[in-house]
């Protein structure tokens, strides 16, 4: 006996089958902008921490090139003599001489000097024929290619000779000089009174015998370095032996 509730007796539809819906236009568009939108901020992120590490290298570069700098001009300055016995002879100098130099129209300092000191680019004399007395000098020029770009320049003479500023092997220590300054301090009228302000020029030929050597020197020097980095100044003081003054 048949059920007359039965749906299949009284012609009811078939049931269908569920249909899987796939991705609109639309929702494929916004995930693609929000793809790009995370595929930027990731990319600002990179390029923002890369650019901060190229500048935080420079900047390391251009300190330590700047210490080293320094570290060689200190250890030629701390060797600085005046060599009486040379001195002697007839239109010789010796000593210690700073002047300021104007290239343009900025203002570096200027130095040149007799120093107790190994030769350090002078390869042809062995080190045993070095006579460890020698000319120095430092100062600031325009580079060749660029005028507006200041090189440090170091002229070494390896024997003494009537001419301080002349002769001997030149070489360019470094680029993109901001500051080169050198002051000096020295006794006052009393001598055991320091005059109160630091010197800018020296001459120990004009200097009384007792005082031809500064009692210390001031170095600053300052590199140009990235466009985004601050220009730092480095300054080393110096003090120099009594003795240097009355040196043989």
């Amino acid at each position: 006996m048949s059920c007359p509730n039965n749906p299949a007796r009284r012609g009811a539809p078939p049931r269908r089958a569920v249909q899987s819906r796939g991705f609109t236009l639309v929702e494929l568009l916004v995930s693609i902008m929000l793809l790009a939108i995370v595929l930027v901020l990731l990319y600002g992120s990179f390029s923002q921490i890369s650019s901060g590490t190229i500048l935080l290298n420079a900047r390391l570069e251009e300190q330590q090139e700047s210490r080293l700098l320094l570290r060689m001009i200190a250890d030629d300055l701390r060797a600085v003599q005046y060599f009486e016995q040379f001195a002697r002879g007839e239109g010789n100098d010796s000593g210690l001489y700073v002047t300021r130099d104007f290239v343009g129209a900025r203002e570096f300092s200027k130095l040149y000097f007799h120093a107790n000191v190994a030769s350090r680019f002078h390869r042809r004399v062995s080190p045993a024929a070095d006579p460890g007395m020698h000319e120095l000098a430092y100062w600031v020029e325009p580079s060749e290619e660029d005028r507006d770009l200041m090189v440090l320049k170091r002229r070494e003479d390896f024997y003494l000779d009537e001419d301080m500023e002349e002769g001997g092997i030149v070489v360019t220590l470094s680029e993109g000089i901001e500051t080169f300054r050198v002051e000096l301090l020295a006794v006052g009228e009393q001598e055991s009174e320091l005059d109160d302000n630091w010197l800018e020029e020296w001459d120990s030929g004009e200097r009384p015998a007792t005082s031809r050597m500064p009692l210390a020197l001031r170095l600053t020097l300052a590199l140009r370095g990235a466009p985004e980095s601050p220009i730092r100044e480095e300054i080393v003081e110096i003090n120099l032996q009594a003795a240097l003054g009355v040196a043989q």
